[in-house]
């Protein structure tokens, strides 16, 4: 005969054990569908960050940039990482754009965040955006201060912004040591032309503004519109107001209204033209 107190107390177990199971059961079923459904923002979020990447590297940077955007606005726990990654490649897309000003947005808030300090690398392109940001916007003593940081070979056009910011600092010696650094490996381009020429102009050095307006002309390029300014300037400075005169006419037709500086320089002209 079973004892009925020893029957009492099994069955007790028993069901104590199955309600444990459930409870496990049920923990882990929660945990499994939360971890999925981590796993599965993690990875929407990561698509549109490799989608990101491969537009970038075709250089189809306006899609890539709506693609990082779309990265960084969609949620995941534990996404920082992702989002910082992003971003990275967002301020390299700006960089190759252009946008300087963005790009070094981007990196000082990467900066604030600790991410930039121990990589030489980033920090660079921080500096490369921070400074021709700041040409960009005339605050020239900035750029040398992000600028002069930079000893990398690579980047030899960082002499140019350089020689450019010490010129409108006035500093000439050091104009002439940083464009004697860019030419002694690289050739001159018509934005180096441009600023020999203005700084020849500025000086009354009018033979070697010429020779400079004439070489940045034959080579071509996107500061064309600079030097023939340079040029109108030049036969100005040379008393020849009629070549002067007819230079600004063709410069008018081709770039369309004139800045007011350039509106008192045509007036200048108009009234010392002879027949």
């Amino acid at each position: 005969m079973i004892d009925e107190d020893i029957y009492i107390v099994s069955s007790k177990n028993t069901k104590k054990k199955h309600t444990g199971l459930k409870i496990f059961l049920i923990i882990f079923l929660i945990l499994f569908f939360v971890a999925a459904a981590i796993a599965g923002l993690w990875i929407n979020k990561n698509r549109y960050r490799v989608n990101g990447i491969l537009l970038y590297n075709e250089k189809y940077y306006d899609r890539a940039i709506a693609a990082f955007d779309k990265g960084i606005d969609t949620f995941a726990l534990f996404g920082e990482k992702i989002d910082d990654d992003i971003k990275l490649y967002k301020g390299a897309v700006y960089l190759e754009q252009g946008d300087y000003k963005k790009a070094a947005e981007l990196y000082d808030e990467l900066d604030f965040n600790g991410k930039l300090s121990s990589d030489p690398n980033l920090l660079t392109l921080k500096n490369i955006a921070d400074g021709i940001s700041s040409y960009n916007a005339g605050d020239y003593q900035k750029t040398v201060d992000a600028l002069s940081t930079i000893n990398d070979p690579a980047y030899n056009i960082i002499n140019i912004y350089l020689g450019s910011a010490y010129r409108h600092l006035g500093d000439v010696e050091h104009m002439k040591v940083y464009y004697d650094a860019y030419t002694a490996s690289d050739t001159v381009n018509s934005f180096l032309c441009a600023e020999y020429a203005a700084y020849y102009l500025d000086t009354g050095n009018l033979e070697e503004a010429k020779y400079k307006i004439d070489s940045g002309l034959s080579i071509g390029g996107s500061y064309e519109k600079e030097l023939r300014w340079a040029e109108i300037v030049y036969y100005e400075y040379s008393r020849d107001y009629n070549t002067a005169y007819e230079k600004l006419q063709n410069y008018m037709n081709d770039y369309g209204e004139l800045s007011a500086d350039e509106k008192k320089d045509e007036t200048f002209l108009r009234t010392r033209m002879t027949e």
